[in-house]
This record gives structure tokens, sequence and C-alpha cells, in this order.
């Protein structure tokens, strides 16, 4: 992947070892290159790994006077900002002339999907900023003298002065959630840098600050000065700019293309503009993304290329490589695609993402659950925990499931601190109203951390735009009246009048026609329903799509049994003392019984929590 990094020491102690380690780490799994500066005194360093993609030209860029280094990783959107020339400066050069004139305000000035450090050799200042969603993932931390970051947590482990004591905190939140939220991470001594967040650090105090540069309108409110036409129209034209800004420089472009609605309003979109990317559809090739992304394609007359797996073998083969890109915090049954990136590389450099398509634009389903349920601050804190743990992925641990799968010890030591520190990471969303409030606290707090964990394996191999974060997109579509995006109501419009011919192919949901012409779409779905039984009266085989792309529950009952085994049953695992072994092979005999669904949302945290302690602890 591409990201940056550091290491500084307050106490003048030698950094180029751990320097070194941690940017070795990261290009032995991901990054094609790493370029690092160290000083002279050799206590600090700054750098960054890449794949080659966005910002190509070497780093660190320094100041005319070299006193002021910065690193930098992602895309800039700099068309609002006054700064002279700006159109002769690179993305590095523009940040140092901000950062000459607001000095650690800089930050503030900063619009798009990136991570950056600035180095001041004269104020022996260290910034760091994460961009406002903190989709390049920031690890950092601090403890006697010594500041590092880096894209990840086992990179900075490869620093000796870090520690690897383990988080209960961390564990907590990712057995019952499959994910970690707010800032934890794993480790007591690792911190994650949240979107609109950055880093000060002082060398010659010690001291470090972390600040909100950025956040959503305090002053929120829902427009009511738009008619539903007027709002879509608005919408496609923020997202024609929005594709426009990702598309600009010389890059191959190229798009991750399934049966939903995301990738193919970015499809749409860059029709209207005149490309036709390249398409690649991973998955099974009985499954609807598969289907319907094969009509998409040649509908909207692209190269479509595909990367189909009909067993779960490969999970072996890349367990490893996902781990490491994503700390294992992002549990082996989300590695979807990954074997197709060697094939993305070819065909493309940067991938145009649906990410957060579906949350922004269309999503409503955790709306749905929240409404009608009073607006105090108990009932929204339990709702969501409750979302988190049944409906957000598979269905998590429960707490009477807790009691039977922990060792007492290790119960004693994580009771409650899911719910508690969900509870921390929510409050700061109680003064905006509802629906905003659930919607910021998805964005830049739960789906937003978990979900773009998928973009960072995925940037060991190409670059990703992501036309939905477009800033002028989020803002103005977060402010429509919530009515306008039920049952996605805005998507459906928007999609229609980017391209007509895309509406007439199923949506893989719920496989329906995704029109805002609700007479077709009830026609579509009756003239289904009679065909499916016209077909049973006279016995004749109909084909039925899978519903998901891939299906790691059947896979881990079958390819993959020997392999889940070998992790849960081995005495590595059961010597940790974390799990009781008879409650872990109760819950593996249920998932073995294909009698209960959903199992696997137990069963996949603790296999990837497990190898995590494998590979980055023992």
């Amino acid at each position: 992947m591409s990201g940056i990094i550091g290491v500084f020491d307050a106490f003048g102690r030698s950094v180029t070892n751990s320097a070194l380690a941690i940017a070795d780490r990261l290009c032995e799994v991901s990054a094609r290159h790493a370029q690092l500066y160290c000083s002279p005194t050799g206590c600090e360093a700054l750098g960054r790994v890449s794949i080659g993609v966005y910002n190509a030209a070497p780093q660190p860029v320094w100041n005319d006077s070299a006193t002021v280094a910065v690193v930098f990783a992602g895309r800039l959107i700099r068309d609002k900002f006054e700064v002279s020339n700006s159109q002769n400066l690179s993305d590095e050069q523009w940040i140092l002339e901000c950062y000459r004139r607001h000095g650690v305000a800089m930050p503030v000035l900063l619009r798009g999907v990136f991570s950056v450090a600035i180095y001041d050799v004269e104020q022996r200042r260290v910034l760091v900023a994460a961009d406002r969603l903190g989709l390049y993932p920031i690890y950092y931390a601090h403890r006697s003298g010594h500041f590092a970051f880096a894209p990840t947590q086992n990179a900075l482990l490869c620093d000796e002065y870090i520690p690897a004591t383990l988080d209960w905190v961390g564990m907590a939140q990712y057995m019952r959630f499959q994910q970690l939220i707010g800032d934890t991470t794993f480790f007591e001594a690792i911190k994650f840098l949240r979107g609109g967040h950055q880093l000060v650090y002082d060398l010659d105090s010690d001291t470090l600050q972390e600040v909100v540069y950025w956040r959503f309108d305090p002053n929120f409110h829902t427009r009511s000065d738009i008619t539903f036409e007027d709002a879509a129209d608005e919408t496609v034209r923020l997202l024609l700019q929005s594709v426009a800004r990702c598309t600009e420089a010389s890059h191959r472009y190229g798009v991750f293309l399934s049966g939903g609605l995301d990738s193919r309003i970015i499809v749409a979109a860059l029709g209207c503009l005149g490309h036709q990317p390249p398409a690649l559809t991973y998955g099974l090739p009985t499954a609807r993304d598969a289907v319907y992304a094969s009509q998409v394609a040649q509908r909207a007359g692209l190269a479509h290329h595909t990367c189909f797996q009909e067993n779960g073998k490969w999970v072996e083969q890349y367990w490893r490589q996902h781990l490491y890109l994503t700390d294992g915090s992002h549990a082996w049954v989300h590695m979807h695609g990954i074997y197709a990136l060697d094939l993305a590389r070819q065909l493309m450099d940067v991938n145009l993402s649906g990410f957060l398509g579906d949350t922004l634009v269309g999503g409503e389903a955790l709306r749905e659950y929240l409404s009608g349920a009073r607006d105090d601050a108990y009932t929204y804190f339990a709702k969501i925990f409750e979302w988190l743990i049944t409906l957000e992925n598979w269905p998590g641990m429960t707490e009477w499931e807790e009691q039977l799968l922990y060792t007492p010890a290790t119960f004693a030591q994580i009771k409650g601190l899911a719910f508690a520190s969900l509870q921390e990471v929510l409050r700061p969303y109680l003064s905006y109203p509802e629906p905003i409030r659930t919607e910021l606290a998805l964005i830049w707090n739960t789906d937003g951390r978990h979900y773009s964990r998928y973009m960072d394996f995925k940037r060991s191999a190409v670059e990703l735009a992501l036309p939905f974060v477009d800033p002028d997109l989020m803002e103005f579509v977060l402010t429509l009246p919530p009515d306008y995006r039920r049952k996605r109501r805005l998507s459906r419009a928007v999609l229609r009048r980017l391209s007509e011919p895309l509406t007439q192919i199923p949506y893989d949901k719920d496989d329906l026609l995704p029109t805002d012409n609700n007479l077709l779409r009830s026609s579509h779905a009756f003239v289904q329903k009679v065909q499916r039984r016209l077909a049973r009266l006279v016995g004749a085989q109909t084909t039925e799509w899978n519903t998901l792309h891939s299906d790691y529950e059947r896979w881990l009952r079958t390819d993959l049994r020997a392999w889940g085994e070998s992790i849960l049953f081995d005495q590595r695992f059961l010597e940790r003392g974390l799990f009781n072994p008879e409650g872990i092979r109760w819950l593996w005999e249920r998932h073995m019984s294909g009698k209960e669904l959903w199992t696997i949302g137990k069963l996949a945290p603790i296999m990837s929590y497990e190898l995590m302690l494998r590979e980055f602890v023992d």
C-alpha cells in the first residue's frame, strides 16, 4: 500500500534501524518501493512507501531553504483554495506553501483522500494529519521520548521501542463487532489516527497533542428548500464533477464491477464523461454479482474481465498477505477479491471505487432500524450496539456466548468493554439531530473504518479513487431530507439520469430493477414471480443465482475445514488461555452441523485474532 512513515526520538537515540525495519516490513507485503530520509544525527526519520501511481516524484519534498520536509500519500482536491501559481505546484509543494502561510492550522485547507506528515527542522516539530475520513490509515505510538507512525500496526511493531502488549478493549471490540472502532487497535501502545484529526509532536518537550481540525457542520440542518427532482439533478452534477476530478490525471482507470448500484452509477458517470474503462468482476461465477455485472458491462460497452473462484482453497494462499495489509483487524472472511489483484494491476493503475455510495446516497438500513426508537442517549447507544453485533456483518458473539467462549480470567478482563468503548465513540455525535447523528457515526467511525480496510489490501496493487466521498457531494447529500434517500430512491433517480439502459438490469441485493418508475419495477417483480411459479408447476429447472459472491460459510465446512482446525485446536491456541477449549469446540460443531446460519461471524474473528498473535506477537 501507499502511506507515510516517521520515527522521531526526543532523547537523542538513533531511529535509523527502526525506520528501516518499518519500511522493509511494508515493502515486503505491499509497496513497490520506499523512500526514507534520516537526519545527520540519526534521531529523526521521515519517509513514505508507494506502489508508484500517485505522487510518483521522490519524497520527502523540502522547501527552498531545506528547513521543512513533507511526505504525502493520496490525492488532493485543490480547486477552492488560493495559492499563487498553484497550478504549477505539485501536491507536496502546495502543502509546503500552505504550511508556510498557516503553520499547524494547515490541515484545515486540505480536501481529498490522503495522509501527510511535515517535519519542521527549525521548530523541532512534526505534524501528521489524516484526511477527513481517515482513509489512508495512520497508526502511531508515543512513549518515553519516542514517536513513530506508519500505515499498519504490524509495521510499527518492528520498532524496538514499541511493545506488543495486547489491548483488552481492542479484543473486546473485535470479538463483538468484528471490527475496531474509534482510535482503538490491538495493542496498548498503538492508536489509530481518526479522520479529521491531526497530531503535533514537539521534540524539545516530548509532547504529543491530538487536535480535531475538521468536523461536519455543527450547525447542521436539513434542507427544506429543494424538491426531489432538483436534488437528483444536483447530485448528478456533483457526482460528474467528482468523477471528473478522479480521472483528471493521466493514469489507466478501471472499475471493480458488481451487480450493485454503486459501481453501476460510476460506470454510467464515466460513460457520460466519455470514458469506457476496463471492468473487473470477481467471486463465484454463479453469483448475481457476476451475472448482472456482465450485463452492465455489455450494455455500457466495457471490456469485461473476470476472476472467479469456485471453491475456498484460495483463502489458504492469501490469508497471510491479507493479515499483514490489514493487521488482522479485517477478518479473513472479508478479503473479497484479493486473488484478483494481479489481474487488476495489469488492467488499471487506479480503481474507481463505489466506497460509501450505499451508505451516503442510498443506504438506509440503520436509519430504518432506528426509526421509532426513543431519542435519548441510552436508547441510541443500545440500538447502535445491537446493530453492530447482529446486522452490520454476520451476527457476532452474544453476551451469553462470551461467558462460554472465553476463559473466566479473560471474561473478567473483557466484560462490558465493547459497549463502554462504543459509548465513548458515539458521545461526540449526540449534539446532532437524527438521522444525521447516526449517519455521521457510521461514516466516520464504524462503516468508514471497517469498509476502508478493503482499500488497504487493494492498494497493494492499485490506487483507489473514491467519487462518493468527494466533499462537495457528501456535504450536499447529507443535508437532503431523509425521505429522498429512502429505499435507494435517490440512487435510482441518479442512475436513470446518467443511463436509462442500466436501470433495466436487476440490482443484485433484491433482484429488482433499480428504476424509480414504480410501475415498471412492480411489473418486473410480478413477471419474475409468475415465471418461477410456472416453472415449478411444469417441473422445469430454474436458475437460482447465489446472493453472495463468496460462500465462506460452506467453504469453512469443506475446503477450509482442516485449515480452521489447525488454528482453533492447535496447542499454541490452547496454551494462550484466552478462550475456553470446550466452548470453542462447541461453537465449531455448531458451524459444522450446517443447521445454523451465520456462525462464521463468531468464528472468523477468533481465527483471525489467533493468526494475528502468531504472526505479530509470538
